[in-house]
C-alpha cells in the first residue's frame, strides 16, 4: 500500500518512523520492527522552484540518567536498566553522547545486571547527567540531490530498516522559493 505525504514547507519531514507501525514488543508479538521500501517518488509540483531534497536514514537515541558520583571515569552507572525494551536499549557500538551533543565515546561491554557499561574513553560525568546513545553515524543517506520544477524523481532501489534504530527523513529544501513536494512510498 502506497503512503503519500505533501510538503510544502523547508523543514525536516519524518516519512517512516516506529510510530507509522505496529512494532514487536512483550506486549505485541505479532508487531514487526523492520519497514520494507520498494520505491520513493518525489514529485516536485511547483511551476518554477527547484527542490534540493536529501533523503537519509537517522539514528534514534535513547536516553540514559547516570547514578554515581562525578569524575572521570570510562565506566558509567545509570538509574535505569540498560535494555528496557527492544526499541529503548543500548548496544555495544553505539556512541555515547553528552546533553550538549559532544561525543565521548563508543560503547564496548555492557553489564545490564549492574546497570552499567564502559565506553572507550574516560569522561567527566556527573550525578543525574542524562546521556544519549546511538548509532555512531548519526545520518545515513540515501539521496542528497535537486528535484528540478515540474518534475518526479523516482528511487526505485528497495532497502529495509530497523524501525528501533533508524527513522527516514526527508529535508526539502527550495531554491528560491518554497519547496512544493509530493512524496510516495511503495
Amino acid at each position: 500500500m502506497s503512503k503519500y505525504i505533501k510538503i510544502d514547507a523547508s523543514s525536516d519531514v519524518t516519512l517512516i518512523d516506529k510510530s507509522n507501525y505496529s512494532t514487536n514488543t512483550s506486549l505485541n508479538r505479532r508487531g514487526i520492527n523492520t519497514a520494507n521500501v520498494s520505491k520513493i517518488s518525489i514529485v516536485n509540483s511547483s511551476s518554477s522552484v527547484d527542490v534540493t531534497a536529501s533523503i537519509y536514514l537517522q539514528a534514534v537515541e535513547v536516553t540514559r540518567t547516570v547514578n554515581q558520583a562525578g569524575g572521570s571515569s570510562a565506566n558509567i552507572i545509570f538509574d535505569e536498566d540498560i535494555i528496557i525494551s527492544e526499541a529503548n536499549q543500548i548496544k555495544v557500538g553505539d556512541s555515547c553522547i553528552d546533553s550538549d551533543d559532544t561525543i565521548h565515546g563508543t560503547v564496548l561491554t555492557i553489564t545490564p545486571s549492574s546497570k552499567s557499561l564502559r565506553i572507550s574513553a574516560s569522561v567527566g560525568i556527573t550525578d543525574n547527567e542524562v546521556l544519549s546513545f546511538r548509532d555512531p553515524v548519526q545520518k545515513l543517506y540515501i539521496v542528497d540531490t535537486v528535484v528540478p520544477a515540474k518534475t518526479t524523481l523516482v528511487l526505485d532501489d528497495s532497502f529495509s530498516f530497523n524501525l528501533n534504530r533508524y527513522s527516514l527523513i526527508i529535508k526539502p529544501s527550495g531554491i528560491g522559493g518554497t519547496a512544493n513536494l509530493t512524496i510516495r512510498i511503495d
